[in-house]
């Protein structure tokens, strides 16, 4: 497999060089011409005498052969060095190639427990950090439609955990919600900045794998790039925070523009929406 795989690429670099030659051919006349002319053919004749040791001639059905071996093999060297689960062991039949429905039996994607992926969480967490990211970009003036969907949509261990979080933020004074608002608001935009894109990954990974019913690895998307293997702590936490962070921008944008610092700013998310502070 190997050695394919370094006359695969030795025939690519030859191939380029060859299509240097023939442009610079192209472009000359006279004795010149008959010089890298002859450098063309011979480049020609050894590009072709590397296609034949190469992928390039094979059917897509020898070459998927030849991983499958290649797969088994690297498998097989694992296992002599680390040992199997005991699952995965009672399919081997002390064989040195793995029976297939090792595969099966033995999920390598299972996510481990008090992860996203284990709970079944993925998706829904990915809806809430999108609908956090909308606030995030949108006008102060337009967070009282979209706060009560973001409300319905948080479980209630992170709204019972935020009513605590947020009634001291409340009670600041203006001029200290300013200062803190500043730096939060960088802190919000980093976290997105790596935060989001795992969420709309997310998406689409769920969004592929409906549409075609197949398992893991169905569209480009790969499930590392997604929530499935994030912790469920820790994704709350990061969630609570950006929501924290959306508090100090509203209730900033509130006090200088509707109050002048002077009177109440009413909360990122509330039960009710009389309820002020």
């Amino acid at each position: 497999m190997v050695r394919f795989i370094k006359i695969t690429t030795d025939l690519y670099d030859q191939m380029k060089l060859l299509s240097d030659l023939e442009c610079t051919r192209n472009r000359m006349d006279g004795p010149i011409w008959l010089e890298i002319q002859n450098d063309v053919e011979l480049k020609q004749l050894e590009v072709e005498n590397l296609k034949k040791g190469s992928f390039w001639n094979m059917t897509f059905d020898c070459v998927g052969l030849f991983l499958a071996r290649f797969v088994f093999t690297i498998f097989s060297d694992i296992k002599s060095a680390y040992g199997v689960p005991q699952l995965m062991a009672k399919d081997t039949d002390h064989t040195s190639t793995p029976s297939p429905s090792i595969f099966n039996k033995y999920k390598l994607f299972d996510a481990p427990p008090d992860t996203l992926g284990a709970a079944a969480l993925a998706l829904k967490y990915a809806d809430i950090v999108i609908l956090i990211e909308r606030l995030v970009r949108s006008p102060v003036s337009l967070y009282s439609k979209r706060r009560d969907e973001l409300y319905s949509v948080l479980p209630a261990n992170i709204r019972d955990e935020l009513r605590d979080r947020l009634s001291p933020i409340q009670r600041l004074s203006c001029s200290l919600v300013k200062e803190i608002a500043a730096p939060m608001k960088v802190t919000t935009a980093k976290t997105l900045e790596w935060l989001a894109p795992l969420v709309h990954n997310t998406k689409k990974w769920h969004s592929m794998w409906k549409r075609h019913q197949k398992a893991y690895g169905c569209s480009q998307v790969r499930l590392v790039e997604t929530l499935y293997f994030a912790g469920q702590e820790e994704t709350e936490a990061e969630i609570m925070r950006l929501i924290v962070g959306l508090q100090y921008k509203k209730q900033a944008a509130e006090m200088r523009v509707s109050y002048g610092c002077k009177g109440k700013a009413s909360v990122v998310l509330e039960e009710s929406k009389s309820v002020t502070i």
